[in-house]
């Protein structure tokens, strides 16, 4: 299957020879020309927070083989009505990824940020950014994961203030989605919560106890928020243990981005997600 950029590079190869009346580059040409050891399958490009240490983290452990994860730094931002600093600070963190032509597809890994717009507002946004290069956001991925799964009443898991949930929760039930219970740990209240990378400290297992607090019998799937949180390992146990699909913000962002650069293997051992989608 050609990627997105396999397709970028023969488009613009051949726009180059025409223009300049030399010869069309050759299939092995192109082929060198879009070539990365590590990422010959895809290349994603993610722009996070400067203290966020688990986005990337669990990028890997979920990306097979050929498949390269590579970031650059935006600050997170919480406010609407600073959705417009958002998307100039996103831009320059995408002009430090090197541009959207290097990779098959650059996503948001920011979960609040990418709360601040509707999901299409926000795409278009980002594919003024990249140009033809697919994107995608943290919640954007989440709102396509979720609709993936059939689930509209969802239980939420966050560690955020109430400030943030109230953000979550208007996002996601403008999306369409029925919050039956939101369940937060409330960190952030104070400044020193948030800094120095104490999300990614929170150990998984409490991770674990919130989203079981958050289920209910009615749900039909649990949605873990925030992309510093880390949860991948115990996603499929919490599956087990409830009975339904459990997404969280790393899942449906690295799923959405497999798809949008063109892949679609499932991968076991992260939840029916992956799994089955």
């Amino acid at each position: 299957m050609k990627t997105t950029q396999d397709a970028r590079a023969a488009n613009a190869a051949s726009a180059d020879a025409a223009d300049s009346g030399t010869r069309e580059l050759s299939t092995v040409e192109r082929a060198i020309g879009t070539y990365s050891a590590y990422g010959w399958r895809a290349r994603i490009g993610i722009v996070v927070p400067p203290g966020n240490t688990s986005n990337e983290a669990e990028f890997n452990l979920m990306a097979p083989e050929g498949v390269s994860i590579h970031a650059s730094r935006s600050p997170a931002f919480f406010e609407p009505e600073r959705a417009e600093q958002m998307l100039g600070c996103l831009r320059e963190g995408v002009a430090q990824l090197g541009g959207g032509d290097r990779y098959d597809v650059v996503a948001l890994g920011c979960t609040t940020s990418s709360m601040l717009l509707p999901v299409e507002e926000l795409d278009a946004q980002m594919a003024e950014m990249v140009g033809e290069t697919p994107t995608t956001s943290a919640g954007g991925a989440v709102v396509r994961a979720l609709r993936a799964l059939g689930a509209r009443r969802i239980g939420v898991a966050t560690p955020y203030p109430d400030s943030r949930n109230v953000l979550a929760r208007s996002f996601l039930e403008g999306e369409g989605f029925e919050v039956l219970t939101l369940e937060a740990l409330g960190i952030g209240e104070e400044t020193w919560q948030s800094q120095g990378g104490y999300l990614a400290r929170i150990p998984p297992e409490v991770a674990y106890r919130l989203a079981r607090q958050a289920d209910r019998a009615e749900a039909d799937a649990v949605l873990i928020s925030c992309t510093d949180l880390p949860t991948l390992s115990i996603v499929e146990r919490l599956e087990e243990a409830l009975g339904k699909p459990v997404v969280t913000s790393n899942t449906a962002m690295f799923w959405d981005c497999m798809r949008r650069a063109g892949l679609g293997e499932r991968t076991d051992g992260f939840g029916t997600l992956l799994a089955e989608h």
